[in-house]
């Protein structure tokens, strides 16, 4: 039987009920008549089968994710290997290098000795001659010999007495460099972590927070370890800190505009003051306050950019044709200029970027209309330029080492792959960015916090795909 009120088979509850009256109940027989030529039957065969074509196109799909994550696994164990075999070569190298200390030494201490024996060698055979004096049978040359040999005994123990308590040891041993066993123990894996690798991010426009009741524009963004912002507002000379809502909660007047800002320490950033050419050191404390400063006394050029490098302890500012280090004391470590060759790196340097991970800075060139990673020694391992990206500034990392760029002219932002090739245009016309200068990543909630010139600070929820 078939029960009209729930559209299907009754139950054996519902046909005992239902049986005693016979309300609202039709046979099976006489409802399935002719089913298998109606709409009904086609519809639902034809979504059965869709569902079908759906079913294996998925299975088929995470079939192929198996093998693509099998690859992955041989590939990774392959980099694994490989960076064994350049942490074995490096420690071949220290063995060299140690066993040449060794020899050294040894040369030395062997060069002390040998003289000390040339030495002895000699006494010995002046004794021996003293001695075989002492058989003159001429009373008379005797006398003479044997005051000869009493001199030559006193000289004897004393140079014997000098070469027994020299200052040179004449033993080898080992000061052992701890640090390198102490490092090794408290490694538990050459890579600190394996990621499921992202394609590509998806973003979506969370909110556009006013940032002054009259208009600035936003130049640089840092995000801090307890979850609030310091943003350099270029056009009131200020850096302003906002809490996680993105309300402003306290400022610092800087001594002009600031074109960027980077966070040097836990509650410490920096920013580059072009008008006086300095370095300008902010801590973070109830109040923002100046702490010290870094004369970079450069005015010729257009410095923008300053990135902290966390192992060497350095500011890099771009500099515009170069990248220059400095140490947070203010002495100039070193410039990134040229490369081997003596070509010029740069055309206009903006904003650099440190990824952790391979150790690799990545710098926009603004008017060269490109992107290039660079190693700290300021050998390029890629460049990157499309069409679609004009005039690069800001730039951030993501995980996954996804590197997102703006383009200050092309008013877009663009996602680039850890090899420098391009991935995506993650935010395009349709968000109708103005002068996007500053790109940062709240890792705490997978938020992308986008600067520009429109008074406003544009926040996207990141998803990976």
């Amino acid at each position: 039987m078939f029960c009209k009120d729930h559209d299907e088979v009754c139950c054996a509850a519902c046909i005992a009920i239902k049986h005693r009256s016979c309300i609202n109940v039709d046979y099976l027989p006489d409802v399935a008549k002719g089913i298998n030529h109606s709409d009904e039957y086609e519809k639902t065969k034809s979504s059965l089968e869709n569902v079908l074509i759906e079913l294996r196109g998925v299975i088929e799909a995470k079939t192929d994710n198996l093998k693509i994550l099998q690859n992955d696994k041989e590939q990774l164990f392959e980099e694994i290997e490989n960076l064994k075999a350049e942490i074995l070569m490096k420690v071949e190298e220290l063995v060299e290098t140690s066993k040449q200390q060794v020899s050294l030494k040894y040369r030395e201490v062997k060069k002390h000795i040998q003289s000390d024996l040339d030495t002895l060698n000699t006494i010995l055979t002046t004794t021996t001659t003293d001695l075989q004096k002492l058989s003159e049978k001429n009373e008379s040359q005797l006398f003479v010999n044997l005051k000869a040999s009493k001199v030559s005994i006193r000289v004897c123990e004393k140079k014997m007495s000098e070469l027994l308590t020299g200052k040179v040891n004449e033993k080898l041993g080992l000061v052992e460099n701890n640090s390198l066993k102490e490092k090794l123990n408290d490694i538990e894996s050459l890579v600190s972590d394996v990621v499921i690798s992202v394609k590509e991010y998806k973003a979506t426009l969370s909110g556009k927070y006013k940032i002054d009741p009259e208009h600035c524009q936003v130049t640089g963004i840092c995000a801090m370890d307890d979850g609030s912002f310091v943003i350099a507002d270029y056009t009131h000379s200020k850096l302003k800190r906002l809490n996680n809502k993105f309300t402003i909660t306290n400022f610092v007047t800087v001594g002009g505009s600031p074109y960027s800002v980077c966070r040097v320490g836990q509650n410490e950033v920096a920013t580059y003051i072009r008008v006086k050419g300095q370095i300008q050191l902010v801590s973070l404390g109830k109040a923002m306050q100046l702490t010290s400063t870094i004369n970079v006394c450069n005015l010729q050029h257009f410095p923008v950019g300053v990135c902290y490098d966390t192992p060497l302890d350095a500011i890099m500012l771009c500099d515009t044709d170069k990248i220059s280090v400095y140490s947070k004391s203010g002495n100039l470590i070193k410039t990134l200029e040229k490369n081997k060759n003596g070509d010029q790196l740069f055309t206009e340097a903006r904003q650099v970027a440190m990824n952790t991970n391979n150790q690799l800075m990545v710098v926009s060139n603004g008017n060269g209309n490109n992107v290039k990673a660079l190693t700290r020694d300021g050998e390029i391992v890629w460049t990157f330029s499309d069409p679609a990206l004009q005039r690069p500034w800001g730039v951030c990392i993501l995980p996954g080492d996804i590197i997102l760029v703006s383009g200050l002219t092309s008013n877009n932002v663009l996602q680039v792959n850890k090899k420098g090739e391009k991935i995506s245009e993650l935010l395009g016309a349709s968000e109708q960015l103005k002068d996007p200068f500053a790109l940062a990543f709240d890792k705490k909630s997978s938020r992308l916090l986008v600067g520009c010139s429109s008074n406003e600070l544009r926040v996207y929820m990141l998803s990976k795909t």
